[in-house]
């Protein structure tokens, strides 16, 4: 997702995920299974012992190991805050757990996640929080400093948000073949059809977010859910409920210190205020309407 996250090209970006995936996937698949297998193995081993050395000389214990387990947890509480059964945003709008809302609904909550990845580094004044630089923003005197550790955090939001971008397509790919019931070739059609839908829904939803942030009292967020997320939206209650949601999360982010974002423990920490329960609001507007 670097491409969403810091400006770069979307020809560029596939080719670095392509390369990205060969190179990290296989190793993180490795990784994942050992762990399964020999889950002793990690909470026995002592930073002093041969076991740690071996581990790390294999990756366990990486910068980019760290950032892609985070990526791991940062997916997983993406599809709880969207299927789980007294939290989850499909329970709340009272949808159906089709295919397409799940879909949808995992990829806003990654998108919301994205939207506080970038501003890990920026001062919490509440304005900035949600502004992504294109190159370093200096609020340092000292450029040199601010600009190394800049970089250093935009490679480690980086590799995160590759982590659970290529969870998030494999759980996809996954329920395509497995519940839905199609063949590996119409998992590959569909999944580069899903993928152009993504792309296009979340950078519509940027584009949303930067007229709000201009000063746009909501017409743009509007209309981009009632352009691209329809499964969600699917009549005028839920579709003002959903515009809530989106609100009251990206201010609910916006307080998520920065090692909680580098954990990937982003939704831990954000806890929706009692006027903002979805389920009460969308039935009171449910009865305004009838």
């Amino acid at each position: 997702m670097n491409n969403i996250l810091f400006g770069c090209n979307l020809s560029i970006f596939l080719k670095q995920r392509a390369h990205f995936c060969t190179s990290s996937s296989s190793l993180g698949s490795f990784r994942a299974k050992l762990k399964q297998v020999w889950p002793k193995l990690f909470e026995t081993t002592l930073p002093t012992s041969k076991q740690y050395t071996l581990l790390k000389l294999l990756g366990f214990y990486s910068k980019e190991s760290q950032s892609m387990a985070a990526g791991a947890r940062l997916y997983t509480d993406c599809i709880k805050r969207t299927d789980d059964e007294q939290l989850g945003l499909l329970k709340a709008l009272e949808l159906n757990r089709k295919f397409l809302p799940r879909f949808q609904a995992t990829a806003l909550h990654f998108w919301l996640a994205l939207c506080r990845l970038r501003a890990v580094g920026q001062p919490l004044d509440g304005k900035t929080r949600l502004e992504l630089p294109v190159g370093d923003q200096v609020i340092s005197s000292n450029k040199t400093v601010f600009s190394e550790q800049r970089s250093k955090l935009c490679r480690e939001c980086s590799l995160l948000s590759n982590g659970a971008y290529d969870r998030f397509w494999r759980e996809m790919a996954r329920r395509l073949y497995e519940e839905e019931g199609l063949n590996s070739r119409q998992v590959s059609k569909y999944s580069t059809e899903l993928e152009k839908i993504f792309y296009g829904s979340l950078l519509l939803l940027d584009e949303s977010a930067r007229h709000a942030m201009e000063g746009d009292q909501g017409a743009s967020l509007r209309e981009a859910i009632d352009k691209d997320w329809r499964s969600l939206a699917v009549d005028g209650p839920r579709k003002l409920a959903l515009e809530q949601y989106i609100r009251s999360c990206l201010k609910e982010l916006q307080r998520v210190p920065d090692d909680a974002v580098l954990q990937g423990t982003i939704w831990l920490r954000v806890v929706m205020p009692n006027k903002m329960d979805m389920a009460i609001g969308l039935q009171n507007l449910l009865k305004e309407r009838k």
